[in-house]
């Protein structure tokens, strides 16, 4: 008698528990796809992957952001291991890349830089934007981040 009434309690509570059981299932299989259509080189499975992101609003769009920062820092990295000329790559890993290579360079210009000894970077991966053609934009980029590093850093 007791298990049965404990058995329709548990019962009761799974029915009401189940639907959102099977939605966090289909978010997690829905970020999962998405993620894997963003890292494949094929232009339409990475459009595919973001419009199924976007279309899960704002925090699909962060998700989605995410997604194409991490695959930024990948093929960058990996072209910074064995590079090959840019007509290599697809147009796909081509973005990622110079998009993996702008993020690395902000990144050192904000840690190596203070706005009154200059900007910062190695020199490996200066070469490699000016190979890119993207130094210039990296260096203005870079200038307006550690100029908003030292404006919050002297502001007390």
């Amino acid at each position: 008698m007791i298990i049965e009434a404990i058995g329709a309690a548990i019962g009761t509570v799974l029915i009401e528990v189940l639907p959102f059981i099977l939605l966090i299932g289909i978010l997690v299989a829905a970020l999962w796809g998405a993620y894997e259509a963003i890292n494949s080189n094929n232009k339409v499975l990475v459009a595919l992957g973001t419009a199924l992101l976007v279309s899960l609003g704002p925090w699909g769009i962060l998700a989605a952001a995410i997604m194409y920062v991490v695959r930024a820092k990948r093929e960058f990295d990996a072209y910074m291991e064995h590079p090959l000329p840019m007509d290599k790559y697809t147009p796909v890993q081509q973005f990622f890349i110079k998009f993996g290579a702008i993020l690395k360079a902000i990144g050192e210009m904000f840690t190596f830089s203070n706005a009154k000894d200059g900007i910062g970077m190695t020199e490996e991966l200066t070469n490699k934007l000016r190979d890119m053609g993207l130094l210039e934009t990296a260096r203005d980029i870079g200038t307006w981040i550690v100029r908003l590093k030292a404006f919050y850093r002297d502001w007390e």
